[in-house]
This record gives C-alpha cells, sequence and structure tokens, in this order.
C-alpha cells in the first residue's frame, strides 16, 4: 500500500491552522507572497517550499527545516531563524535585516544582493554560499564558516568576524571598512581591490591571499601572517604591521608612508618601487629584501633594523631613532 502524497499548501491561513494542530510537515509548499507575519513556527519543514516575496517579519523559524526553500525577495526583518536548515536555500534579494540565525545552515545557499543588515550569524555554516553584493553591515559574523563562499561587492562595513573561516573565499571588491577580523581564517582568499580600511586583522591568517590593489589604509594588522602574500600596488599607509610576517611578499609599487613595521619580518621581501615615505621601519628585517626604486625619504630606524649588504640608509634619507 502506497503512502498518501503530503498534500500542497497553498494558503497561510491553512498553514497555521493545521501547525496549531501539531503538523509540522508542509514540504513543497506553495506560498508566493503569503504573510506569515509574527508566525510561530519552530521546526516547521517546509523544504522545497516556495515563498517568494513571502512576508516573514518576526516569524519564529527556529529549527526549522527549510533546505531547497526559495525565499526570493521575501520579508525576514528580524525573524528567528536559529539553528534553522536552509542549505541551498534561494534568497536573491530577500530582506533579513535584524534577522537571527545563529548556528544556521546556509551552506551552497544563495543570498544574492539580500540584506543581513544588523544581522546575527553566529556560528552560522555559510560554506559555498553566494553572497555576492549582500549587506552585511554590522552584522555578527563571529566564527562563522565562510569557506569558499563568494562575497565578490559585498557590504560588511563595521562586521564582526572574529574568529571566522574564510578560507578560499573570494572578496573580490568586498568592502570591510571598519570590520573586525581578528583572528579570522583568510588562508588563500581573493581580495583583490577588496576596501580594508581601518579594518583589525589582528593575527589573522593571511597566507597566500591575494591584495593586489586592496585598500589597507589605517587598518591593523599586527602579528598577521602575510608570508608570501601579494599586496602589489596596495594602500598600507598609515597601517600598524608591527611584529608582521612579511617574508617573501611582494610589495612592488605598494603606498605605505607612515606605515608602522616595528619588528616586522620582510626577509626576502619584493618592495621595489614602493613608498615607505615617513614609515617606522625600527627592528625590522629587511635583509635580502629587493629595494630597487623604492622611496625611503624620512622613514625611521635603529640599531635593531637589518638592511641589505651596501645599503645605505642615509644615502636613501632615513633618519635614526
Amino acid at each position: 500500500m502506497f503512502n498518501k502524497p503530503a498534500e500542497v499548501i497553498k494558503h497561510a491561513a491553512e498553514l497555521l491552522n493545521r501547525y496549531s494542530k501539531g503538523n509540522k510537515n508542509f514540504p513543497e509548499s506553495q506560498l508566493k507572497g503569503a504573510d506569515l507575519s509574527c508566525a510561530q513556527l519552530r521546526g516547521i519543514n517546509l523544504k522545497f517550499s516556495n515563498l517568494d516575496r513571502a512576508v516573514l517579519f518576526k516569524a519564529n523559524l527556529t529549527s526549522a527545516i527549510l533546505i531547497g526553500v526559495s525565499l526570493k525577495g521575501a520579508d525576514l526583518v528580524n525573524s528567528k531563524l536559529i539553528l534553522a536548515n536552509l542549505e541551498q536555500a534561494q534568497m536573491r534579494s530577500a530582506n533579513l535585516y535584524g534577522a537571527d540565525i545563529t548556528n544556521g545552515n546556509l551552506q551552497s545557499a544563495n543570498l544574492t544582493k539580500a540584506s543581513i543588515e544588523n544581522g546575527i550569524l553566529f556560528k552560522a555554516n555559510l560554506e559555498q554560499a553566494n553572497l555576492s553584493k549582500a549587506d552585511l553591515s554590522n552584522t555578527i559574523l563571529c566564527q562563522a564558516n565562510l569557506k569558499s563562499a563568494n562575497l565578490q561587492s559585498a557590504l560588511l562595513f563595521r562586521a564582526n568576524l572574529i574568529h571566522a573561516d574564510l578560507t578560499h573565499a573570494d572578496l573580490t571588491h568586498a568592502d570591510f571598512t571598519e570590520a573586525d577580523l581578528e583572528g579570522a581564517n583568510l588562508k588563500k582568499v581573493n581580495l583583490r581591490g577588496a576596501k580594508l580600511n581601518y579594518v583589525n586583522l589582528y593575527r589573522a591568517n593571511l597566507l597566500g591571499t591575494n591584495l593586489i590593489e586592496s585598500n589597507l589604509l589605517g587598518s591593523n594588522l599586527t602579528e598577521a601572517d602575510l608570508f608570501g602574500v601579494n599586496l602589489s600596488n596596495a594602500n598600507l599607509c598609515n597601517t600598524n604591521l608591527s611584529y608582521v610576517d612579511l617574508r617573501e611578499s611582494n610589495l612592488t609599487g605598494a603606498k605605505m608612508s607612515n606605515a608602522d613595521f616595528t619588528g616586522a619580518n620582510l626577509f626576502g621581501a619584493n618592495i621595489s618601487n614602493a613608498n615607505l615615505q615617513g614609515a617606522n621601519l625600527s627592528g625590522v628585517n629587511l635583509y635580502r629584501s629587493k629595494l630597487i626604486g623604492t622611496n625611503f625619504q624620512g622613514a625611521t630606524y635603529d640599531e635593531h633594523t637589518a638592511f641589505p649588504p651596501r645599503f645605505d640608509p642615509k644615502v636613501q634619507g632615513m633618519s635614526e631613532n
């Protein structure tokens, strides 16, 4: 005897009525444009349902099963999606302002142009998610999994990404102005053309990262791991690079005026045609670095600064501290 297939739900009132009677299983429902504002739908199963442009303002979808659901253009402002499973969900242009998706699963979800401003994505799984052109301003993404995520041209102004994992993510032209990336894993990330003004990258892992033409004006990179990183033509003016590992990195043509390199290791780095005017090079290791055409005018050094053989700092316009 065959099981009778679940009846497709097409109206919000019918869904709420059946849910109130203990039924939580509503896969493949057709609720396009439905008004479910403030609905209490904990643990509901709506996988593969169509909720495009639905209104879920302040709805409680804690632990909901929303695998493959379509929420394109939906209103999820201040909704609760804690522990919700949104794997492969289609959420293009959805409004998730202030939504709480703590520990939520958004793996491979499409959030292109979505608004998640002031949202909470603490420990959320966003691996391989598409967040291109999404607004994540002031969003909490602490310890979030963003491995291989697409964040091209995304807005992350003042976002909290402490200890987030962004390994292999595409952050091309993303705006991280004033974001907190302390201890974040940015290994082999593409940050070409990204805006990183006044960002906190204290102890961040940037091994193998592409930072060509990126803007790091006034950022904090103290103790960050930048071994072998490509920072050619990047803007590092007024940046704190104290005790940073920049061995064998590419800094050709980089703008680094007034940057603080105290105790940094630039062994074997290529700094040709870079601008280091007024930079603090106290205790810096520049041994075997390429310094062809580098501008050191007004830069300072001390007795612990290690220069390449036959390099005369005085001739280069530098002064000793």
